[in-house]
């Protein structure tokens, strides 16, 4: 009883000291809460829990084991064990050995997640992520052998799933599984990998080419791809050793895979399909730096290639009073400074979400050779007047600039047309009123009704489209078309918080500060606001369930109460 943690009193003084994490997955991207992605926990005891990032540290938001609990144990409506392998059994049945979330959100605000129960049944679940988070079971499978299930992966296809599982014993089993009305029913089930090496992979990856399914996982040393057809039959197998060290990572971005071994290696994983057959070369990326003495832990890559993250273990003897020391070393390929800039300045997605990456080599890049990147900023800060992403392109290099004049003796100066940070700030917020303005004008147009809210966030942001065309000479009507100014008229009166004196545009007559949202412009009186983690930007809390997003950074707001 004492060697088998499944055992132990579910204490959490206990279970803090006593216990370690065996596995941890992120749930799928949108599911968010105050503006932070959710973490799942599996620890040494079997207990499943979600985790979010609150400032200074993870907090426990749910115990989904306890929710789980409220089914499995009405299910077993039977009598207190007596004999300690009914203890035991009745224990294996409710404790966690492995969990799997679907890639995917479904549009409501739920997700799907399996959990393998030490008892070798896997069961399907709906979390649902709502003001309160809870569960339902949506189906099981009991599989037909008997050891215990150490790893989970979804595999997503067309109209149906595969659900990989692989035991302590090695044995890689793949279950046809399709989804009616949030309940899951598993059609077929294949054996993978049916040789007992007791190699668990690490790493599983898979991808789809034309009708056929290309799986790619590693077995110690050996790296292992097979292709099969969508009768989960195998047409072709690839098995071979990479070299005479384990193979710790193998990473997917886009449709290249990347294989890491302990002795500090990369390799580009290169496939090619021909009449059915694989055909797999390996080729090593070279690494600039040696790093002797170092074994490698794991590698992550950012979204788009910019950045490689290698997490290291220095092996060298040192005292044991001293602590093991993991390093995270972040690469960049060596490519052309222009090449990093026009990725920023012609992304298609016209958001500065999904560049951050490029972003920061461009930062790196930019203090290490000290001067910006000579390319056309005059046209830059043209094009930005009808579209806001190169206004922020802009702002991001403006923001650059000044970092420059920081460490540079000799000022350089000219070099950009606009230095204003205040102009460019403004002119985003112009962009943002206008999308404010537009969105509520079109629901008043389509017969919607409009909240006291709502016409509070039309005055602020006419207002402010006032403002800046006062402060900059501008014409309001150049902006803004005159039936959108005339489609509402609601003007909203409000006081300064330091003097109670009418506020005039965005300020009182004392010109005292007043905090105002960046989105609606309206002033922010409460306590609880959410505010950008990177740029300081500020919203009313009232538009926490439309998950906004940071008007000058692309990034989520968070709540400003969060504890620390």
């Amino acid at each position: 009883m004492m060697t088998n943690p499944a055992l132990w009193p579910h204490n959490k003084q206990i279970t803090k000291e006593m216990t370690d994490i065996v596995q941890f997955d992120w749930l799928p991207q949108d599911l968010i809460i105050h503006s932070e992605r959710l973490l799942s926990i599996l620890n040494s005891v079997g207990n499943v829990e979600l985790y979010v990032q609150k400032r200074l540290k993870w907090d426990c938001i749910a115990d989904i084991s306890l929710l789980m609990n409220k089914y499995l144990l009405n299910e077993n409506n039977t009598e207190l064990p007596k004999e300690f392998d009914d203890l035991k059994q009745f224990v294996y049945k409710i404790e966690t050995s492995a969990i799997c979330w679907s890639p995917y959100s479904n549009n409501n605000n739920t997700c799907y997640f399996i959990t393998a129960m030490r008892s070798v049944r896997l069961i399907f679940w709906l979390l649902t992520l709502d003001n309160n988070i809870s569960i339902q079971c949506c189906g099981e499978i009991e599989p037909a052998h008997s050891a215990i299930i150490s790893k989970i992966y979804w595999v997503s296809l067309q109209n149906t799933f595969l659900l990989v599982t692989c035991n302590e014993l090695g044995q890689i089993v793949a279950h046809d599984c399709s989804i009616e009305d949030n309940k899951i029913k598993n059609t077929q089930t294949k054996i993978l990998w049916p040789h007992t090496d007791k190699m668990v992979p690490i790493s599983f990856h898979y991808y789809l080419h034309d009708d056929k399914i290309i799986m790619l996982y590693n077995k110690h040393r050996h790296l292992i791809i097979q292709m099969f057809d969508r009768n989960i039959e195998c047409l072709s197998q690839y098995v071979e050793t990479v070299n005479d060290f384990k193979i710790v990572c193998i990473t997917q971005n886009d449709n290249i895979f990347y294989l890491c071994t302990e002795n500090v290696k990369m390799y580009t994983i290169n496939i090619c399909i021909e009449h059915n057959k694989l055909n797999v070369e390996l080729n090593e990326i070279m690494i600039k730096d040696i790093y002797p003495g170092h074994e490698l832990c794991s590698v992550a890559i950012s979204k788009n290639k910019a950045l490689f993250a290698l997490a290291m273990v220095d092996q060298k003897v040192q005292h044991r009073k001293l602590q093991l020391k993991v390093h995270v070393v972040l690469m960049c390929a060596e490519a052309e400074f222009d090449a990093n800039v026009a990725k920023i300045i012609y992304n298609p997605a016209k958001s500065l979400s999904n560049i951050w990456d490029q972003i920061e080599v461009l930062r790196l890049k930019t203090l290490k050779m000290k001067k910006l990147p000579i390319i056309d900023y005059k046209n830059l800060l043209k094009e930005g007047d009808s579209d806001v992403y190169k206004l922020k392109v802009y702002y991001v290099f403006l923001t650059l600039y000044f970092n420059l004049q920081k460490y540079i003796v000799k000022k350089r100066k000219g070099l950009l047309p606009e230095v204003s940070v205040d102009k460019i700030k403004n002119h985003i917020l112009t962009f943002q009123a206008i999308k404010t303005l537009t969105s509520i004008h079109e629901r008043h147009r389509d017969g919607k009704g409009l909240s006291e809210f709502d016409r509070q966030c039309l005055d602020g942001c006419k207002k402010f489209v006032q403002y800046y065309c006062d402060k900059y000479s501008k014409c309001i009507n150049d902006l803004i078309p005159q039936n959108i100014l005339n489609s509402v008229n609601a003007n909203v009166q409000y006081v300064c918080q330091c003097c109670d004196e009418d506020i005039v545009g965005f300020t009182c007559k004392y010109k005292h500060l007043n905090m105002f949202c960046s989105i609606t412009f309206t002033p922010i009186v409460e306590d609880n606001y959410l505010v950008c983690k990177v740029c300081g930007m500020t919203a009313q809390y009232e538009l926490r369930k439309q998950k906004p997003l940071c008007p000058l950074c692309d990034r989520y707001l968070s709540d400003s109460l969060l504890p620390l």
